[in-house]
């Protein structure tokens, strides 16, 4: 199996899939719209699932994922321009069906996030499955011990633009996190959550 997986990597160089899947897009931008983009992150995918046992169903421009092999991706989900998926030697990343990763979204998965079907992160979302511990004379974080915390979000969850999560939390299936919330604790399923910590919508912030 090994073998086999270094053999598609020889087969399928990064470079060769950018120059293939940019070329279709481009081939059919010729005709005018917007399906050029479509059609090159569709090839994109297309190749990378070969590659890496993907199943996506399209892949932006300028995805970065650092350990590839730990990443699953399941059928039908996207992974749109300028993604960041930072998975490190311990970590881990599975995003389910359906799914909807939009631009400029990091995913810090030292910890291991879990994404359950049918969710959708709008641009520029983080989650945090990894961060500092205090130092011992309790002053800055910077420098601490690594804490690592799964994250898992449950199935058809939406993430507005901007949201942060932040390690060990879990989120409750069809809650939404309203744009710009800072997530410090577990969500109840159906839960709307807003704000800076972030609360069910409706609550004081006292």
């Amino acid at each position: 199996m090994a073998l086999f997986r270094n053999l598609r990597g020889a087969i399928l160089p990064g470079p060769l899939i950018e120059i293939v899947s940019r070329g279709a897009g481009w081939i059919v931008s010729l005709g005018g719209g917007w399906r050029g983009m479509a059609v090159e992150e569709r090839a994109r995918a297309t190749f990378l699932n070969l590659r890496y046992g993907w199943r996506a169903r399209r892949i932006g421009r300028h995805v970065v994922v650092d350990h590839p092999a730990r990443l699953e991706i399941g059928d039908g989900s996207s992974i749109r321009h300028g993604v960041v998926i930072a998975i490190g030697r311990e970590g881990h990343c599975r995003i389910g069906r359906g799914c909807h990763i939009s631009h400029n979204s990091v995913l810090a998965a030292s910890g291991g996030i879990v994404i359950g079907d049918g969710c959708a992160l709008s641009s520029g979302v983080v989650i945090y499955s990894i961060t500092n511990g205090p130092t011992s004379d309790g002053q800055s974080p910077v420098g601490g011990a690594a804490i690592r915390a799964e994250v898992v979000l449950d199935r058809d969850i939406h993430v507005g633009m901007g949201v942060r999560i932040l390690p060990g939390v879990q989120i409750g299936a069809a809650a939404v996190l309203g744009a710009g919330a800072v997530v410090t604790t577990n969500v109840e399923p159906g839960a709307t959550m807003t704000g800076i910590p972030a609360r069910p919508r409706g609550t004081s912030g006292d």
